[in-house]
């Protein structure tokens, strides 16, 4: 996406982070929030907490099998696990930085709905951990993520967080979006209970999506100040794939 980039634009500093680059990512942009050292965050295909997404992906068999060979049953690997999380992941994580009170920068987080490496309720947590909103044109409603055009501010008014042409305003309470992309059929290939998945591409698809450069692109250009409503796009409908028109990685 380079070449969309405008060259004339102002000097700006974006981090981009893509699964466990989003995981730690988040937390090391807010910790640097401050600083000055960078104007906006972009978030594809992650989430958080460790614990939930490594035992949901479609590669944990092999740490499953590496982790045996130590502890007696699985049981042991959860617990493990979730000891993981308490001492290492918590205070790493964007989810126990931002609950603490770390301030963050403006953020966009992408997700590609029906991924077997990185389960969407992770991105759902890592999107209420910021105060995340989404598009009412967004492919789903999410608990906890409003998805209307304005918000209420501290004081209790109403203040716009998108225009009609999908910039978003600047004085947000959150200044995080999140747009998802719905891959139909690799949603319904994934189990509703905690069992090994079967692999797909939608974690590398996702960020090669045309609207989602489009989207990076505008944010990149803006400075990290604007957030493209691409789900209203193809007549509402770019957002969602459906059988004919799977994964181009496939």
């Amino acid at each position: 996406i380079s070449s969309l980039v405008t060259e004339d634009a102002p000097l700006r500093h974006i981090f981009h982070g893509i699964s466990q680059g989003g995981i730690l990512g988040s937390a090391y942009t807010s910790l640097i929030s401050q600083t000055g050292m960078i104007d906006g965050a972009i978030l594809t295909s992650t989430g958080t907490p460790f614990s939930l997404i490594i035992s949901r992906s479609v590669i944990f068999p092999a740490y499953q099998r590496l982790l045996r060979m130590s502890l007696y049953h699985n049981r042991h690997v959860r617990i493990f696990i979730s000891f993981l999380q308490m001492g290492v992941y918590d205070s790493v994580e964007v989810g126990g930085l931002l609950e603490a009170g770390q301030p963050t920068v403006n953020t966009l987080i992408q997700m590609g709905l029906g991924d077997a490496t990185l389960t969407s309720l992770s991105t759902e947590m890592m999107a209420r951990a910021y105060q995340a909103w989404t598009y009412p044109s967004n492919p789903r409603e999410i608990f906890g993520i409003p998805s209307n055009l304005t918000m209420s501010s501290d004081s209790g008014a109403d203040i716009p967080i998108a225009d009609g042409n999908g910039n978003a305003s600047t004085n947000t309470n959150t200044n995080t979006c999140l747009t998802e992309v719905l891959y139909e059929r690799e949603t319904k290939d994934l189990p509703n209970t905690n069992v090994v998945v079967t692999p797909n591409y939608i974690h590398q698809c996702t960020r090669h999506e045309r609207i989602i450069e489009e989207q990076m692109v505008e944010f990149i250009n803006s400075g990290g100040m604007s957030f493209l409503d691409i789900c209203k796009m193809e007549r509402g409908k770019a957002c969602v794939k459906d059988e004919m028109e799977p994964c181009s990685l496939y």
